[in-house]
């Protein structure tokens, strides 16, 4: 999986990728490799080397026509292995304008929002078609989010868990959920590099604008999508009645952040991205008499 936008830039931000069996992903590799080691020889595809007029990187130097013919031979490697294309977007100005000012770091994010989309859809779509054995995911490195998704993910899986007591197709999306979602970088795991195509491509099919769009048509189809658009966004916030207003307001808290990430009352010692609510933590809990039990706190609503 591989994201295209994000905070900041123009509507969609999306989450693109390809599945196919382990077995599969190493012959496609070793296709892939050919392709970039053939004249003239690149190491690596990766859309931001190709935007602007002039090309940078291991694309810097090269005749237009030659990339074009590098570029048709990396989509036919993507056309020969059939991989299945997962696409899981955001609206990011109707997001910012609701759950974003809802919510603090990290689920503020976008990002936040469609790495646990993804993960929830792909286990759901594999167990629909008789899946049981666990699969892995492998996102494209991201220095920030990475570490502070990976830190959440452990409340995905309870959640999950929990919800397996409503039914067995619960228990079987939490049977093959990954134990950790992994993230590398494109240039160590190849596959990674046509994921980057991938979602460039579906993000251009949302704008209807792409640098590359004439290589569209030579790219696998869509097969799965999930869009958080403005219709969804109005939905899920609308939706939000009584006890579970209540529980979202509660879930936005800094001290609700410290329980579900087991933090301790010392705010110095919280990750970066939760320090700069450290001062209203310190405020609430002074404001809580310590001889004053409090009720159980509501499981978190997503």
């Amino acid at each position: 999986m591989d994201e295209s936008g994000g905070r900041g830039q123009p509507s969609p931000m999306v989450m693109g990728g390809l599945l196919m069996a382990a077995e599969d992903w190493m012959k496609f590799t070793e296709d892939w490799r050919e392709a970039l080691d053939r004249l003239p020889r690149v190491w690596r595809f990766k859309s931001s080397d190709l935007t602007g007029n002039n090309p940078k990187g291991p694309w810097y130097g090269i005749r237009a026509d030659e990339r074009r013919a590098k570029l048709h031979t990396l989509a036919g490697v993507l056309r020969r292995h059939r991989p299945r294309v997962i696409r899981t977007s955001v609206d990011t100005v109707r997001f910012a304008e609701t759950i974003g000012r809802l919510m603090t770091q990290p689920m503020d994010d976008p990002y936040f929002y469609l790495f646990f989309n993804t993960i929830e859809i792909v286990a759901s779509h594999l167990v629909s078609e008789g899946q049981r054995e666990r699969f892995e995911i492998v996102f494209d490195d991201n220095a920030i989010m990475a570490p502070r998704v990976k830190r959440w993910y452990p409340m995905l899986r309870e959640m999950v868990e929990r919800l397996s007591a409503a039914g067995p197709r619960w228990a079987e999306i939490a049977s093959i959920l990954p134990i950790d979602p992994l993230f590398r970088t494109d240039d160590a795991l190849l596959p990674l590099q046509g994921a980057d195509l991938i979602a460039g491509a579906l993000r251009g099919d949302m704008r209807g604008r792409y640098r590359l769009q004439w290589l569209r048509p030579e790219l696998p189809p869509l097969t799965w999508e999930y869009d958080l658009d403005v219709r969804q966004l109005g939905e899920i916030l609308g939706g939000l009645r009584g006890a579970q207003a209540a529980a979202l307001e509660k879930f936005t808290d800094t001290e609700r952040y410290a329980q579900i990430l087991g933090l301790d009352d010392d705010p110095s010692r919280w990750p970066a991205y939760l320090r700069p609510r450290a001062r209203e933590y310190a405020a609430s809990r002074a404001r809580i008499p310590p001889s004053v039990p409090q009720a159980p706190e509501p499981a978190p609503h997503r």
